[in-house]
């Protein structure tokens, strides 16, 4: 009996460290950041210990609509898109385009019109994948024929021999690919390349998709790095408010899973803000560390990362002054908690005037970030491992039975 309580002792202590961790391990000039100097720093003690006058926030600004938005628009526009409305669809696209209106957190809406259009697109299942890319090829040749001044079919278009393509690469490492999917991946990338710059080239004026899926094919045909500068600078110039065009090239160029490192990010993102700080700021800066968070292990921004942290303080207090929207808020305390910067974590969450589990990963991360930021840790573990305790007796009482 007591071998047995010791035993859920210790589960109890390994139970409530996995849950306090709260970790979500979860895609014209040169370059003008290619001679920054970065220097490296100690992140665990640089973090913490920095003096500086905490922020206020007005609660009564903050929004919360973001993400039942996103769905409720991402909804309406693959309903449309299902029953063949393509009038109503060109519309909307082209008062998105030419409005550049912003969602509620400040991403372009047409960043989630064309979200839309890519859950639709993309097809995992080997067995459907090649029935429903045809049906939709054969679905957007028909709008593409009937509008034939709309940009929009064309764009899907290339977007379709993409998703075509990665239909055969999949998610995994490049050494767990076949070669007859390799050679299938390159042919479907250069089918998209040659319709991008051969069928439809003037659409790169149009509209700033176009940008970021070419500089998606560019990377994966393995085009030279000047080359895929010399196109990130096109797109940049062009649109250099289109966060996705920043975006992408974080995630599929300059991040280590795709031969890139974190210097080359930490210079990227400088080289962003030099594009967009005529009307953000430093805005984009913490955006693209909110991706680089989101899509590579957050705790490499503490150990490997070449991120100013103090700079970023600065972007993201910019973000939330512009654009106060609770998913902007619980994202950016969830990164500052992460990393252990303890007045920043507590300062931000002066905007979370209530709980809304849909703008955190996760409960169990709400609850540690808020514990950290009120210096309640243990008494949070100590919660834990009493509701753990008392679930345990419910559902084994015979190992707590007297002897």
């Amino acid at each position: 009996m007591k071998n047995t309580l010791n035993f859920f002792k210790i589960s109890i202590y390994i139970f409530a460290g996995i849950l306090f961790c709260g970790c979500d391990n979860t895609h014209a000039n040169q370059m003008k950041s290619d001679n920054l100097e970065i220097n490296k720093k100690n992140h665990r003690s640089d973090i913490v210990e920095v003096d500086e006058k905490t922020h206020q926030y007005d609660v009564s600004r903050v929004r919360n609509n973001e993400i039942l938005d996103r769905q409720n628009f991402q909804k309406d526009i693959q309903v449309l898109f299902e029953n063949n409305k393509f009038d109503e669809l060109n519309k909307i696209y082209i008062q998105l385009l030419k409005s550049e209106e912003r969602t509620s957190s400040g991403l372009w809406k047409l960043t989630i019109f064309y979200d839309s259009f890519d859950k639709i697109l993309t097809i995992k299942e080997e067995e459907k994948s090649k029935k429903m890319w045809e049906s939709h090829y054969k679905k957007i040749s028909k709008w593409s024929s009937e509008y034939p001044d709309i940009a929009l079919p064309e764009i899907l278009k290339a977007k379709l021999l993409l998703a075509r393509a990665w239909q055969y690469r999949g998610e995994g490492y490049i050494s767990t690919v076949s070669t007859e999917n390799l050679k299938q991946w390159n042919t479907y990338l250069t089918k998209a390349n040659d319709y991008l710059n051969h069928k439809i080239p003037s659409l790169s004026n149009v509209d700033p998709e176009w940008h970021v899926i070419n500089l998606d094919v560019k990377n994966f045909l393995n085009n030279s790095e000047l080359e895929y500068k010399r196109a990130l600078e096109n797109a940049t110039n062009r649109f250099p408010y289109y966060y996705p065009i920043y975006f992408n090239a974080v995630v599929y160029h300059y991040s280590p899973k795709w031969g890139g490192d974190y210097e080359q990010i930490e210079k990227f993102a400088h080289f962003a803000v030099s594009k967009t700080n005529a009307k953000e700021g430093t805005a984009i800066y913490s955006r693209i560390y909110w991706v680089v968070a989101d899509n590579m292990e957050i705790d490499n921004l503490r150990k490997e990362s070449y991120i100013d942290w103090q700079y970023f303080r600065k972007s993201v207090r910019e973000v939330l002054k512009k654009y106060p929207d609770q998913w902007n808020f619980a994202n950016y305390i969830y990164i500052s908690c992460q990393v252990k910067d303890k007045k920043f974590t507590s300062e931000i969450f002066q905007g979370i005037s209530f709980h809304d589990l849909n703008n955190w990963k996760n409960e169990y991360a709400y609850e540690n970030c808020l514990a950290f930021a009120k210096g309640t840790e243990d008494e949070l573990m100590k919660e834990r491992e009493h509701k753990y305790m008392e679930q345990l007796k419910k559902d084994y009482p015979e190992y707590f039975q007297e002897n």
